[in-house]
């Protein structure tokens, strides 16, 4: 008869265990966190965005424009 090895998925006492945050993680699901916090970063920048171009339109309609010499009603 065959004998099998019993392979334990903890570390022993003299091996370290890897720490991080994405050390847990293989190859594939590292690139789908990254893709996943790419896309959530591009949303949080267009919402910065809007709301820098909404408070600029406020800030522009409440005092009147000087372009070119003239006085822009």
């Amino acid at each position: 008869m065959s004998e099998r090895r019993k392979t334990s998925t903890t570390p022993s006492a003299g091996e370290a265990q890897p720490s991080g945050f994405l050390a847990g993680l293989n190859a594939l699901e590292t690139v789908i966190v990254a893709v996943i916090a790419l896309v959530a970063l591009a949303g949080l920048l267009m919402i910065a965005k809007g709301l820098i171009l909404k408070s600029d339109g406020a800030l522009i309609g409440s005092r009147p424009a000087i372009v070119g010499g003239m006085q822009r009603a």
